[in-house]
């Protein structure tokens, strides 16, 4: 029975936390190098392009990866790695990437249902998806995130950017920057983790006056931004316990997946304290 009373600070101890969280930035940021930090300690559904589906920049890390290639093959997942026959010794899982999947295999499954009314276009027959494939597209990928978020381990999920402009008729309106997921999952999926980031970069000179000083620092975006589809669950007494902007500097170990899981546990321990 699933009706049991937990107490919420059950929820948060560092033996019992568990980060569910998805990330988007545009190609190259370095969104599989974040899933490639918890290496180790972490299985893999790669489902990109290129040598080893994507994991090309994490290879030296030697992940334990799996390449599905099908929508059957994701439903599996989340069954096999609760049974202990995948990923049985790794606390977190990784897909990578979620957008991949949904304009890949998925697009093909929700090409195959069969239109209850009217004829199936030229279109649809070449692999193009209409305007109400988008929403089966939606539905195929929250049946398939759904069961895996449930997992008991972190959950990781990757996902490109996409800008959705506001409607012609909608003065006033602002650009939405989200998760490039089809239907309704551009911005559900927020609503399904605990934390969204996005990946952001911005290029400044050390010394205004040399042009040579020239650096590019990258960031996770966290939460409190119009624009932006992110936020964080993740607070104590109302304030987040991660900062809005997060610097990420990988080689440095800063902004990694090991450096945000402890600074929430962290931050999570001293508010029960205090």
């Amino acid at each position: 029975m699933s009706l049991v009373i937990v107490k919420g600070k059950d929820l948060i101890s560092p033996e019992k936390f568990r980060a569910k969280i998805l990330l988007f930035a545009l190609p190259g940021f370095g969104k599989t190098e974040f899933l490639g930090t918890a290496c180790p300690g972490i299985g893999i559904a790669a489902c990109e392009t290129g040598q080893g589906n994507g994991l090309l920049t994490i290879a030296d890390r030697d992940p334990d990866c799996v390449f599905p290639e099908s929508v059957a093959e994701l439903k599996l997942l989340p069954e096999v790695i609760a049974a202990g026959r995948l990923f049985a010794d790794k606390g977190a899982v990784g897909l990578d990437s979620l957008s991949y999947m949904a304009h890949s295999f998925i697009k093909k499954e929700a090409l195959r249902i069969k239109r209850t009314k009217g004829v199936d276009s030229g279109k649809r027959a070449a692999g193009v998806p209409e305007l109400d494939d988008y929403g089966t597209m939606g539905n195929l990928t929250r049946d398939i995130l759904d069961p895996i978020l449930r997992l008991d381990k972190h959950v990781l999920v990757t996902a490109t950017l996409k800008i959705k402009e506001p409607k012609e008729d909608e003065p006033g309106g602002i650009f939405l920057i989200g998760p490039d997921l089809p239907g309704a999952m551009f911005t559900g999926s927020a609503a399904m983790f605990d934390v969204v980031m996005c990946g952001r970069s911005r290029t400044y000179l050390k010394d205004p006056k040399d042009a040579k000083s020239r650096v590019t620092d990258r960031y996770w975006l966290t939460y409190g931004d119009a624009n932006y589809l992110v936020k964080c669950r993740c607070n104590s007494n109302g304030v987040p316990l991660l900062e809005k902007e997060e610097p990420y500097d990988p080689i440095n170990g800063v902004g990694t997946f090991p450096t945000l899981l402890k600074k929430i546990v962290d931050r999570y321990a001293e508010g029960v304290e205090g």
